[in-house]
């Protein structure tokens, strides 16, 4: 994505195609967060591999919960923090199953939401 501009709104679209053949196009918008804060949330790797480990979701406001939507706003997940702010995700959704490519919202209760790429 290069060099984003904080507290700014971009639109974006994402195209894929299946094994099958079948296309797909998902688009949506996010914000960037102002610069000025030193200990945003953050998650990594971006992008995520499922089943490469798991993804780190740090710098989140302790003991409460993030969720993991999808563009759509589907939750898909919903995690629980640790005491230090961290919370870690596997690449799966409610049902256990692995979810697919694309851009995904993180959610964290009390902090401001972010996007997250998932990429196979």
């Amino acid at each position: 994505l290069g060099d984003l501009t904080p507290d700014t709104a971009y639109d974006f679209q994402i195209a894929s195609r299946d094994a099958g053949g079948r296309a797909n196009v998902s688009s949506g918008t996010f914000r960037t967060v102002a610069d000025t804060e030193p200990h945003k949330p953050r998650a990594f790797p971006s992008p995520y591999v499922p089943g490469a480990g798991d993804v780190r979701l740090i710098h989140l406001p302790a003991h409460k919960s993030v969720r993991i939507v999808s563009v759509s706003g589907h939750t898909v997940r919903v995690l629980p923090v640790d005491e230090n702010g961290e919370a870690r995700w596997d690449g799966a959704g409610e049902d256990g199953a692995s979810v697919a490519s694309g851009v995904y919202y993180i959610l964290p209760e009390g902090a401001p939401p972010f996007p997250f790429v998932v990429q196979k």
